[in-house]
């Protein structure tokens, strides 16, 4: 649910703890997600989720904190929105880490690459 600004998480799926983990409980407490998202990510996650209800639907790139330490997973979250009067919100959750650990290494490449195609 979306109450005065803020999510307010309601339920989890039973396999998030093999993603994040974090137990169902630990995930339902308040302020666990604006505690567990990386500092970087966090303004921007909370301003896009307060255009949830104009655009109806939503998808984000983020990292969470693991409960093993200071270990982050990147996760893409697909957030769709019911009613702005009922403040209901539902969405997925999909551990995309391997793929932008790739695409960060990919960037790297291409940044170190020669910009003259090589040619002297």
């Amino acid at each position: 649910r979306f109450v005065n600004g803020r999510f307010i998480i309601q339920w989890v799926s039973g396999n998030s703890r093999s993603v994040t983990g974090h137990d169902q409980e630990e995930m339902l407490a308040p302020g666990w997600f604006e505690n567990s998202l990386h500092p970087q990510d966090l303004d921007r996650v909370q301003a896009e989720r307060q255009e949830i209800f104009k655009k109806g639907s939503l998808v984000q790139d983020f990292r969470i904190k693991k409960k093993t330490g200071q270990d982050y997973i990147w996760i893409r979250s697909q957030l769709r929105a019911a009613s702005e009067a009922s403040g209901e919100v539902t969405g997925s959750w999909t551990d995309i880490t391997q793929l932008k650990e790739s695409e960060l290494r990919l960037r790297s490449m291409l940044d170190s690459a020669p910009r003259d195609g090589g040619r002297a």
